[in-house]
């Protein structure tokens, strides 16, 4: 079990809303108690609000990627979290580093790095957690497999989201336009929805001998793969989801 490195509390105030153009809602902190002595980079943390407790990441720097060379900040990531909490008190606990501050060439390299520091303190972390929200229920085979970040997945800019496919499970652009398309046709219009489709669609599958990147369609390929999906899945089974 990881040990606390350090705990702090802090205001959530307004920020420049970077995370959010790339799919991470950030709260940004305004440090009121406990000030860390740390040095730049992403840290694996529990969050504490209002008696209940979240993981998340944290970013200490100033975000050489956007080129913001202004005051150190302290933006959080919780995962599985979706409130509004402007304004509201966070006492957060630091546990280990996840990897130094650096800049990235492009924003989808950032994105990739993110998602993979987020399987990392989910899996780090995961026992200390009290709740698990917004995340899609495992089937039988997929009770081993990593659990991701939907409501992060959902809101990621179009590239990005196209990309994140094709890195974690080899689904190239092709691909999986076809199967945005082929949701769009049956009258999934809205866009978030369609994509809560498509992720529960792809987490479904088997992949080769349980391994990523790649996954399988089964047999007759992609399209009765997609037909079967459909025809099992009921509306409420994704409302509970929505």
């Amino acid at each position: 079990m990881h040990t606390i490195l350090t705990s702090f509390s802090g205001k959530v105030i307004p920020g420049k809303q970077i995370g959010q153009t790339i799919g991470f809602q950030t709260a940004n902190l305004q440090i009121t108690s406990g000030v860390p002595k740390l040095s730049h980079g992403v840290y694996a943390v529990m969050v504490n609000w209002q008696d209940h407790s979240y993981v998340g990441l944290m970013n200490i720097g100033t975000q050489p990627t956007f080129k913001d060379n202004s005051k150190t900040s302290y933006e959080i990531h919780i995962l599985d979290f979706n409130k509004n909490i402007y304004h509201e008190t966070l006492h957060v606990k630091i546990y280990f580093q996840i990897r130094k501050e650096g800049s990235f060439t492009s924003i989808s390299g950032l994105v990739k790095q993110i998602h993979k520091d987020i399987i990392h303190v989910r899996k780090a972390l995961a026992p200390l957690s009290q709740q698990n929200h917004n995340q899609l229920p495992p089937t039988k085979s997929e009770n081993k497999r990593v659990k991701y970040d939907i409501n992060s997945l959902i809101h990621l800019p179009d590239l990005s989201f196209v990309q994140w496919f094709d890195t974690e499970f080899g689904i190239n652009r092709g691909v999986f336009n076809t199967i945005d398309a082929w949701f769009y046709q049956k009258g999934v219009k809205q866009i978030t929805k369609r994509r809560r489709y498509i992720l529960k669609f792809i987490l479904n599958l088997d992949r080769h001998n349980g391994k990523k990147p790649k996954v399988t369609f089964g047999d007759g390929g992609l399209i009765p793969s997609l037909t079967n999906f459909w025809e099992i899945t009921t509306e409420d089974k994704l409302k509970q989801h929505a």
